[in-house]
């Protein structure tokens, strides 16, 4: 039985690459499993490339591990 909520925290932040140039940092933590992905510079996170990485996440944690308070199967 698949949480009918999941629980995600994004972080964005700038990171000093060069002497002025910054370039954008983030990363998605499921909350669920801890699971972590993360992204930088030229990777894109419009609406689509979030929910694709979001429901990969979601697909790799129900295929390997249960939530909590639930049996394997």
């Amino acid at each position: 039985m698949q949480p009918t909520t999941h629980l995600f925290t994004i972080r964005v932040w700038q990171e000093e690459v060069a002497r002025g140039v910054f370039e954008w940092r983030g990363s998605v933590r499921y909350g669920l499993d801890g699971q972590v992905a993360y992204f930088a510079g030229g990777d894109s996170l419009d609406d689509v490339a979030l929910t694709e990485l979001i429901t990969r996440m979601i697909g790799q944690r129900d295929e390997t591990t249960p939530a909590q308070g639930q049996a394997p199967i």
